[in-house]
């Protein structure tokens, strides 16, 4: 009886479905479903917009037993006094791996933050070609604003997000790596550009 008990309990093991996130295959392979799902909307404070991401669901055969990678692929925004809607970027061909809010400051004795602007560090190919979307891929950062609207991609060719520091209302920097060395950008938040970039000094 134990070792029926045993086998059958590695029977079960073996065939259970194993789920990932933050993965996008990218294999033309028929075999694979897909599912977009529509998240909860959230309201972004001091605006008249909310936000819901708009993920996937991939499901499929490996080996011998099914997988399902679920991925944030882009984000719809809800205007709530015009009831207007619309996505962040036309596809979902993208890998949403973060988004942050960028504060306006207020002033003293007013509570709460408004929101400036959205950052987003975005997978857009598959780098290290192993035919799929992930952490591991080079990164690009971009912006809009808090509406979701006016998308830009302003820097390219991150490896890793080392932090962010907001100056003020209009300028944020931005640390990150990119091959084997470390980098700082300026950025100019309501024009949503990089003002300037330097590399930071080695550490050995």
């Amino acid at each position: 009886m134990i070792s029926g008990y045993i086998a059958y309990r590695i029977y079960q093991e073996t065939l259970r479905q194993r789920n990932a996130s933050d993965i996008v295959n990218t294999e033309t392979n028929t075999d694979i479903q897909v599912k977009i799902n529509l998240g909860s909307f959230e309201p972004i404070k001091g605006t008249p917009y909310l936000m819901a991401a708009v993920s996937s669901q991939q499901i499929y055969r490996q080996s011998y037993y099914e997988k399902e990678a679920s991925s944030t692929r882009n984000f719809l925004f809800f205007h709530v006094n015009d009831k207007s809607s619309w996505k962040l970027i036309p596809n979902n061909n993208f890998l949403f791996l973060r988004h942050e809010k960028l504060s306006l400051s207020t002033p003293p004795g007013d509570v709460p933050k408004n929101v400036g602007g959205l950052w987003y560090e975005v997978v857009k190919a598959d780098s290290d070609g192993d035919k799929r979307l992930t952490e591991s891929d080079r990164k690009t950062i971009a912006f809009s604003d808090i509406s979701g609207k006016n998308y830009t991609e302003i820097i390219a060719q991150v490896d890793k997000v080392l932090g962010t520091h907001q100056l003020n209302d209009s300028t944020l920097l931005f640390f990150y790596t990119s091959g084997a060395e470390h980098f700082v950008t300026e950025i100019n938040i309501p024009a949503r550009q990089a003002v300037v970039t330097r590399q930071l000094p080695p550490l050995e």
